[in-house]
């Protein structure tokens, strides 16, 4: 049963993380591809002017895309390793773990909602990742076996003991 629960959280972690990456990923191709596409069709029968302006737009929407693209390939392995050396070697680090739903209702509709899970660290540090509710409370129950010692949940009082001193959030067994 350990070893399962072991392999589930550390495989939600990985889903998670694969999943941000291939957004940042799309979003800077999509950005880059919509830049190189204005910037060769639209500036066609321009005057200079503002044939340059569109230009020079379309090359700061290119590097936005080429930093998106560069930031899911190069800190995507270094997160990844760090969160899962983390949760499977160090697990005593871990001070606090909760999540935050943000739901928005432009005249009572939902137009978006956004869940994130807060891992907050002995040294300060904090991990945060974005999620569905539903892998959100299937970790955190996860952790709560792998992690016993961390505090789980947000209240105004759990954030000022963490900004006083995390050792204050750690529950001795």
């Amino acid at each position: 049963m350990k070893k399962t629960i072991e392999k589930l959280d550390i495989d939600i972690i990985k889903k998670t993380l694969v999943k941000n990456r291939n957004l940042k990923l799309f979003i800077g191709g999509f950005l880059m591809f919509a830049s190189i596409a204005v910037l060769v069709n639209a500036t066609q029968g321009l005057p200079f002017q503002t044939a340059f302006a569109v230009g020079i737009f379309c090359m700061l929407v290119g590097f936005t895309g080429l930093y998106f693209i560069l930031h899911a390939l190069l800190r995507y392995s270094a997160q990844r390793n760090y969160l899962i050396v983390l949760v499977e070697n160090n697990p005593n680090l871990v001070a606090w773990v909760y999540y935050v739903k943000i739901e928005n209702f432009p005249f009572g509709v939902r137009f978006i909602q956004y869940t994130t899970l807060y891992i907050h660290l002995l040294n300060q540090e904090k991990i945060t990742l974005q999620m569905p509710e539903e892998d959100i409370l299937d970790l955190m129950q996860l952790l709560r076996c792998r992690i016993p010692n961390a505090t789980y949940g947000y209240s105004k009082y759990k954030e000022q003991l963490y900004n006083i001193s995390p050792d204050l959030l750690v529950n001795e067994y």
